[in-house]
């Protein structure tokens, strides 16, 4: 199947799981909480949901509570770029780029450098294996964020994508660009 074709598909039966959405959601959210890698990161880079997409704010309130360093995107005008902003709160987002709610530009900057801190990155996707193999929306935001990110703090880091389990596929068509997973939630 083509990396189309998949989005399509996988859209239409997310459509057709609307109502179930938000129950699932906090069961992955509970699964994301209680795992070893969200357990030992100091900085989660988490991300506002869209509509079809598993809401993380429950991790990111917990984040919050437990003194964790949350930071979520704001997309780079007329760019593949996105840099992450600190969050502490909610109603510290706007909606920007394509409908999703990003953070305000005076939040700190999270630095793409060397550090000793453990980071967790939950990075949504339409279509994922179990291997952690991601299809995005096409756009390529997160891959090129992460090999950014993976060049300077890959010791430190873990990639984790987040769905749905109807998102889970068998097999998809993964590029050289396209970054792996290192665990998955859903």
């Amino acid at each position: 199947m083509l990396k189309t074709e998949i989005r399509k598909s996988v859209r239409k039966v997310l459509q057709n799981s609307a109502d179930k959405l938000p129950d699932l959601s906090k069961t992955i959210c509970n699964k994301i909480i209680t795992s070893e890698e969200y357990q030992s990161a100091d900085i989660v880079l988490a991300y506002m949901a869209l509509p079809d997409e598993v809401d993380l704010k429950a991790v990111i309130l917990d984040s919050i509570k437990c003194s964790k360093k949350v930071y979520i995107p704001r997309i780079v005008p007329n760019t593949i770029l996105m840099d992450f902003f600190e969050f502490k709160m909610e109603g510290e987002t706007a909606e920007g780029s394509f409908g999703i709610l990003e953070p305000n530009e005076n939040q700190p900057k999270f630095e793409i450098k060397p550090t000793n801190k453990k980071i967790l990155v939950l990075t949504p996707g339409r279509a994922f294996t179990k291997q952690g193999d991601r299809l995005g929306r096409g756009k390529a935001f997160y891959d090129t964020f992460l090999t950014k990110l993976k060049a300077v703090c890959s010791d430190n880091l873990c990639v984790a994508g987040v769905c749905f389990e109807c998102q889970i596929m068998d097999e998809l068509p993964v590029e050289n660009h396209d970054i792996q997973m290192d665990v998955m939630y859903f």
